[in-house]
């Protein structure tokens, strides 16, 4: 049955849901800077209709005005499934570039203090050397630019060593804001599976969610499910690290002894291979690529030192008292140490006057064949073998120029694929932003809508108000 106050109500409830719809609209107006913020939108509906019974004066139902039946985020859960899996890919590559960037600047090539300037100084006080080998002046350059050489394979090893140990800090501090990032997913979980079981719409709550899990995606290429009762799963290595409230992270242990901190399942302790993200490439670095290259350089230092010093031995020096003496070591190292041991440990361990230029222990002043057997040792095509950069052999110069180009190669590609990545991820992101990010100008549209809307409902009020008051004050005064 119809009620004379009927359109007071409607007009309430035409004022109450404009209203949240203003409100709404500040508040993505508000957002509009706020990382991870997800547009909202007002769903009205009509409200239920009061039946008209038997009454001839209307058909069917009476309309009782609007409410607000949701407020939602307006977000596509495909474009964030495809801009996750974009910001992983740039997040690994932008990594190796970083990289990448450090092995380079360690390496200095081309600079004229870097490693290649410091054999050449030693090549050309070799060929000094040979030219005049009875002057003192050459044989003091040929160790002083020795010394300089290996000056600069232990400067470079060190340098090596510290990439080495701060992407190992690296790797413990995202694995510690992983860990931490779960722990606020699942209580975000908690709470929006308990604000949505009060019919609520955690709105706000999500996004914090879907913030956290773009961040997951691009540390460690974290994959996210959407479960049936709202909660997210996530999974990373191909394992559930995620699911409800329910959280299997990562530890770290020192698994085969070396030193580093490898990433394990809390729940087994088995160790963890991370395959997407910046953690991938953070890891890949430390335990593959780093390591290489101090084997490349080991390689290198190994076949000059080793060979060097053979052919040393077998020249002749005199000493203070003018006897001839059999060659020595030119170089020390400790042969029995590998990798960073080594290059750290290597030295040149004589004095000007015990470099064995001469062949023949008759002869000192104008004998420099021996220096020519170490040059011809210094440009040997095969003395230096790895079954990556020169399976076949190649020489010091050559080895060296092998492993600076294919150093090159590897930057190059990684930039190569940071500037595609990151094309791809900004065309995901601008997909994405074209749903849910908040655009003024739109904002704006609706908010002059509303705000008609509400000027009209409370025009709407004002009339059914008018017609009240004739209703109520000035009908049946006739006869009084």
């Amino acid at each position: 049955m119809r009620t004379t106050w009927l359109g007071l109500e409607i007009a309430l409830r035409g004022l109450q849901a404009q209203q949240v719809a203003i409100n709404t609209t500040g508040h993505n107006v508000a957002n509009t800077n706020t990382p991870g913020f997800t547009r909202q939108g007002v769903r009205m509906v009509a409200t239920e209709p009061l039946s008209n019974g038997s009454s001839r004066i209307t058909a069917g139902m009476i309309g009782t005005g609007v409410e607000v039946n949701k407020i939602h985020r307006i977000r596509d859960e495909f474009l964030d499934y495809h801009y996750r899996l974009r910001s992983a890919a740039n997040g690994e590559a932008s990594q190796w570039v970083r990289v990448f960037d450090q092995l380079e600047d360690i390496f200095r090539e081309p600079s004229d203090n870097g490693f290649r300037a410091q054999m050449d100084r030693f090549w050309d006080a070799m060929q000094s050397l040979f030219n005049d080998p009875s002057a003192p002046a050459t044989r003091a350059e040929v160790v002083e630019s020795a010394r300089g050489l290996m000056d600069a394979i232990r400067d470079t090893a060190q340098r090596l060593e510290d990439l080495h140990a701060a992407l190992n800090d690296e790797l413990v501090t995202r694995i510690n804001d992983i860990n931490r990032m779960l722990v606020e997913l699942a209580e975000l979980n908690r709470d929006i599976a308990f604000a949505q079981a009060r019919g609520e719409e955690a709105n706000d709550l999500m996004d914090r969610r879907d913030l956290l899990a773009d961040e997951l995606a691009r540390i460690a290429g974290a994959r996210i499910y959407m479960s049936k009762n709202g909660m997210y799963a996530v999974s990373i290595g191909g394992r559930l690290v995620l699911q409800g409230e329910l959280i299997q992270g990562f530890d770290l242990q020192d698994v085969d002894g070396d030193g580093d901190q490898d990433i394990v399942w809390v729940a087994d302790n088995q160790p963890v291979t991370i395959t997407g993200g910046e953690l991938a490439a953070i890891q890949k670095a430390r335990d593959e690529t780093i390591p290489t290259y101090i084997r490349y350089l080991e390689t290198w230092t190994r076949a000059l030192i080793d060979n060097f010093n053979a052919q040393h031995r077998a020249g002749y020096f005199k000493d203070a008292a003018g006897n001839p003496q059999t060659g020595q070591d030119f170089f020390s190292a400790n042969a029995a140490a590998t990798g960073l041991s080594y290059l750290k440990s290597v030295a040149v361990i004589v004095e000007p006057w015990q470099v064995a230029a001469a062949g023949d222990p008759n002869v000192y002043h104008d004998d420099a064949t021996n220096v020519q057997a170490l040059l011809n040792v210094l440009e040997n095509p095969t003395l230096v073998t790895h079954p990556d950069l020169s399976p076949g052999g190649t020489s010091l110069q050559g080895f060296y120029r092998t492993l600076i180009a294919e150093l090159g190669v590897a930057a190059r590609h990684a930039r190569a694929m940071e500037t595609t990545t990151e094309m791809q991820l900004d065309q995901a992101n601008n997909q994405r932003l074209s749903v849910m990010g908040v655009n003024l100008d739109e904002e704006m549209t609706r908010l002059i809508q509303y705000q008609h809307a509400y000027g009209a409902a409370g025009r709407l009020m004002t009339a059914v108000d008018e017609m009240l008051d004739v209703l109520v004050n000035r009908v049946g005064l006739v006869g009084r």
